[in-house]
């Protein structure tokens, strides 16, 4: 699979856009966003790990560490 770099940088910037708004700093919801996607603190990019496993599975993985906070 190829990644489109732009792809990731768009989604990379809309993440950093919406922490903004919410008033929390995008480099701390780093780490635990890549927890959420991948389950360890290393790896490729975070965004572009998004980019690969897709908007769906994306937002799968985020309800379901979300769900088991609650």
């Amino acid at each position: 699979m190829i990644i489109f770099k732009t792809e990731a940088t768009a989604l990379e910037q809309q993440f950093k856009t919406l922490a903004e708004t919410q008033q929390i700093k995008a480099g701390e919801l780093m780490l635990p966003f890549r927890i959420m996607l991948v389950g360890g603190k290393f790896g490729p990019a975070v965004f572009d790990i998004a980019q690969v496993i897709g908007k769906t599975d994306t937002i799968q993985r985020i309800e379901r560490v979300m769900n088991e906070l609650n």
